[in-house]
């Protein structure tokens, strides 16, 4: 830079002639912010340039696509149930009172998008193989509708209106049992339900745990599965060992009676007892299948495949003579059928012979008046013919 004063020129250094050259590797050098692209840059001093994205801090555009892990507890399900059901269904009671309202008096009536919403809420809750979609959705809404029912009967009893039903729909309720079909249909339970109590009953007394949930704490507990009669007497025995009924102490001794005989059968034959035989026990004591259901089992009764011909060891001689009994009874009906046929067709035959005896005597008799009724074949005789003779 060089500028005039009194009449003298002068030159002023520059900064950037005042400035040294920085020499590579000095500590003063500054950064350098032109670089070769085929030099990398200065290790001298820190760089404002940002570094490069590790792999680590890449993220998707679309965060749904991240791979994140599913924390919601997975459904399996059991029967009729699921499997460790019980803060399954808590969470589902927890859901049908946050969006109910008692806006419906069972599941059926309930409004399609309460119903969806509650199913969306459980999904939200919970996850599950896509292959049990169908049969876990049965069981939800059978839970659904058992709550709705369970809520709805306990407020009926004490008369009190539950926290998750609004006031207005508690006085529809009310009215709606005040109604004559609401009172013949209690009257019609609590006839049903007197019949079915008592003695001669098999109350359930597990509590508010269902069969299922019971059965998976004694397999814990004995680590091995529980025999029918174990999970039996786990949730029909009150906690003073005493039963719900004597129909429950007399299935438990005609199980230990068939038990018995079962394993007599055995060791005569010589032959180790099958896996199914306590199923056949349990069918045998119970009376089997009805409906799907087995007495004794709950939910579970889905879980086991009751055979066509379901019998133990134990039972197949008196199966057999009830065999030989029924065709025997069904011979002597045969014979008895066989007979009355002949004798019918015996009646049909005299029957028929005294038709054609009877045909026969009316045609005679036909013909008899017939040939006196019709005119003689002879020639006329006139009335003089005899006189003229006797002249």
């Amino acid at each position: 830079m060089a500028f005039r004063r009194g009449g003298h020129r002068r030159t002023m250094p520059t900064a950037q002639s005042a400035s040294p050259p920085a020499q590579s590797g000095s500590p003063s050098a500054g950064p350098s912010h032109v670089h070769s692209p085929s030099s990398p840059p200065s290790d001298a001093g820190p760089s404002n340039a940002p570094s490069p994205p590790q792999p680590s801090q890449l993220q998707s555009p679309n965060p749904s696509i991240q791979s994140t892990t599913d924390t919601r507890p997975v459904v399996v399900p059991h029967g009729d149930s699921f499997e460790n059901s019980v803060s399954i269904i808590r969470q589902i009671n927890r859901i049908v009172n946050n969006h109910w309202g008692g806006t419906s008096l069972t599941y059926t009536s309930t409004p399609g998008p309460t119903k969806d919403l509650w199913w969306s809420e459980f999904k939200r809750a919970f996850t599950w193989d896509p292959a049990h979609e169908l049969e876990i959705k049965r069981i939800f809404l059978k839970k659904c509708g058992d709550h709705i029912r369970h809520t709805l009967n306990h407020a009926k009893t004490r008369n009190k209106k539950p926290p998750c039903i609004t006031d207005e729909n508690w006085t529809r309720i009310l009215g709606v049992w005040e109604t004559e079909e609401s009172k013949q249909k209690s009257h019609q339970n609590k006839t049903n339900q007197s019949y079915n109590s008592g003695d001669s009953s098999a109350t359930y007394a597990g509590g508010s745990i269902n069969i299922e949930e019971h059965t998976r704490r004694l397999t814990q507990e004995m680590g091995k599965e529980p025999l029918f009669i174990e999970t039996f007497t786990r949730t029909f025995q009150k906690k003073d060992k005493t039963w719900s009924g004597d129909r429950a102490r007399a299935m438990k001794e005609k199980y230990e009676e068939a038990e018995l005989a079962q394993r007599n059968s055995s060791a005569s034959e010589g032959s180790e007892p099958s896996v199914g035989n306590d199923l056949n026990i349990w069918l045998e004591v119970t009376g089997g299948s009805k409906g799907g259901r087995i007495l004794g089992l709950g939910s579970l009764s889905r879980t086991h495949r009751v055979p066509a011909t379901s019998s133990s060891s134990s039972t197949q001689p008196a199966m057999r003579a009830q065999i030989d009994n029924l065709t025997e009874e069904v011979s002597h009906l045969k014979g008895i059928i066989n007979q009355r046929d002949e004798e019918m067709r015996e009646m049909r035959r005299q029957q028929t012979e005294e038709m054609r005896e009877m045909r026969r005597q009316q045609e005679l008799i036909m013909k008899h008046f017939q040939l006196g009724s019709a005119p003689s074949q002879l020639p006329d005789v006139p009335d003089d013919a005899g006189e003229d003779d006797d002249s």
